[in-house]
């Protein structure tokens, strides 16, 4: 029986070793899939598959027609992805190894949609490419897979009402963007972010409800309660029928691009528990996809903090913590040394 879980092979991107010349890991996607196979009773044919990439159609749903036109250069991928030695190599190349995964990997968002409205949760082990937006693209953000997913979900839901909470150390400037541009009212946004580094779009914040600034100064414990009042009071507020979780795990202590935040690996487990939390007690479905992450432990994180989630909340498969179920076996040794507490 299929879990709401949604992967494929294709989310990862290879071209001969360039990739790894950027921090961040185009290939943790497999390593996460492989780990949550590995520790919970989950099978790979259990995993949802997201189907086939989207097409030039889908994307202009979101995205205007210049900005897809502007991808068919090399040289413009390569500065979307911040790699410039792509700018070398031929398109043909670029549009297998980069574009395709990403369109994918914005299907996989969708899917992801889809199904939390199904089953009140799902995990796209991908996407939350939150600095594209309809006219651009940056930090490795290609299509903005979140908005995409948004507007694909609304024709079967009309009025559909969508919670965006950001919790990337960086800035979300293309989904703010976005809501301004398409939904003003009909979605609301909470980022978190440290406001020194990347991007620094003051334009893109007036868009943003909740803004939450926190800097290298401010304590993981004053973080996380920050973390849950903003989402508890979003949600109280809004009253929103979807919450897209970007669940970014570069907020990790040591992480090269987060402009000295220090949050350990429990906090980011507890972190993720506390957005599930919220979202399960108002009984709003929630799909969570990955974001960004560029410790070379973040895929390991990944899979922790989705693994304690499991346990916590009895989620893909795995017993709810405390049940008479959940008393042997691999998991249940193995959630227990990474269940979050909130």
């Amino acid at each position: 029986m299929a879990v709401p879980l949604v992967y494929s092979p294709g989310y990862n991107i290879r071209f001969f070793g360039i990739e790894k010349l950027h921090p961040f890991d185009s290939c943790k996607y497999e390593k996460i899939a492989a780990a949550l196979c590995e520790q919970l009773p989950l099978r790979p044919d259990q995993l949802v598959d997201p189907g086939e990439p989207v097409d030039e159609d889908d994307l202009l749903d979101v995205h205007t027609p210049e900005y897809l036109s502007s991808l068919k250069s090399s040289a413009a991928i390569a500065r979307v992805c911040e790699l410039p030695p792509l700018a070398v190599l031929p398109y043909c190349i670029l549009e297998s190894r980069v574009l395709r995964p990403a369109r994918l990997a914005v299907r996989g968002t969708m899917r992801a949609a889809e199904l939390a409205l199904a089953h009140g949760y799902a995990i796209n082990l991908g996407g939350g490419m939150h600095h594209a937006s309809a006219g651009a693209g940056g930090g490795w953000c290609i299509y903005a897979d979140i908005f995409l997913a948004y507007r694909h979900v609304r024709r079967s839901h009309p009025g559909l009402r969508m919670l965006i909470v950001d919790l990337d150390v960086h800035q979300g400037n293309g989904l703010a963007r976005d809501k301004a541009r398409l939904h003003p009212d009909e979605v609301y946004i909470v980022d978190a972010f440290n406001p020194r580094i990347y991007p620094g779009d003051v334009q893109a914040q007036r868009s943003v409800n909740m803004p939450v600034h926190f800097t290298a100064d401010m304590s993981e414990a004053d973080y996380l309660q920050s973390i849950q009042t903003a989402v508890t009071r979003a949600i109280e507020g809004f009253r929103p029928g979807l919450l897209m979780y970007n669940a970014g795990t570069d907020i990790l202590v040591g992480d090269p691009l987060n402009g000295g935040i220090g949050i350990s690996e429990a906090g980011v487990a507890r972190r993720d528990a506390i957005v599930f939390a919220a979202a399960r007690a108002a009984r709003v479905p929630i799909a969570m996809v990955l974001s960004g992450g560029y410790a070379r432990r973040s895929a390991a994180v990944v899979s922790a903090s989705i693994l304690g989630l499991a346990r916590e909340f009895g989620l893909l498969g795995v017993p709810p913590a405390g049940s008479q179920a959940d008393t042997t076996g691999v998991a249940a040794e193995r959630l227990a040394a990474t269940a979050p507490t909130v």
